[in-house]
């Protein structure tokens, strides 16, 4: 038999079935949950370092070190990772899954401060969790912005051919 026909002869029939789809579609998407991403927990903690025009070998010996096993010292701890640069040093601190982050995060925060009387006087250092980063208070913004800022500046200035280098926007 032709489908066709079928549906023209049960017309009603047709237009109930897609009545009864178009509710439940509906009502299903009403039902699904609105945000697109998962709630993400990310198990990882991030120290980031400033002082100034300190060459990268001393901020290696005077920071980056010092921060880095202070990281290894707290419970928890799966890997830790730097980078340094002139006048800069960024550590993270991956941990596992199940650790509590905001224990954690006060635990490598007390762990820094005991190692900060070690370091540079005019350090400047912000502690926080990764997801924390975007949405931190006004103040830490404009100093993270000012860090990324002179990093940028850095490494713009160190490529041949580019002899000014101003930023536009705001944060």
């Amino acid at each position: 038999m032709n489908p066709i026909a079928l549906a023209v002869r049960q017309s009603r029939a047709v237009v109930m079935i897609t009545a009864l789809v178009a509710a439940a579609g509906l009502f299903t998407g009403f039902s699904l949950p609105s945000d697109i991403y998962p709630p993400l927990q990310f198990p990882r903690i991030v120290v980031i370092a400033h002082a100034g025009m300190t060459p990268a070998d001393s901020m290696v010996l005077t920071v980056t070190r010092p921060i880095e096993q202070a990281i290894m010292e707290v419970p928890g701890i799966r890997r830790v990772r730097s980078r340094t640069f002139r006048g800069a040093s960024e550590v993270s601190g991956q941990f596992d899954p199940a650790t509590n982050m905001v224990v954690a995060l006060q635990q490598v925060q007390n762990r820094v401060g005991e190692a900060r009387p070690d370091m540079p006087p005019d350090l400047d250092l912000i502690v926080d969790l990764i997801s924390n980063l975007g949405s931190c208070y006004q103040g830490q913004r404009f100093q993270i912005a000012r860090y990324l800022f002179h990093l940028i500046t850095q490494v713009q200035q160190r490529e041949l051919g580019v002899k000014r280098f101003t930023k536009s926007g705001s944060l």
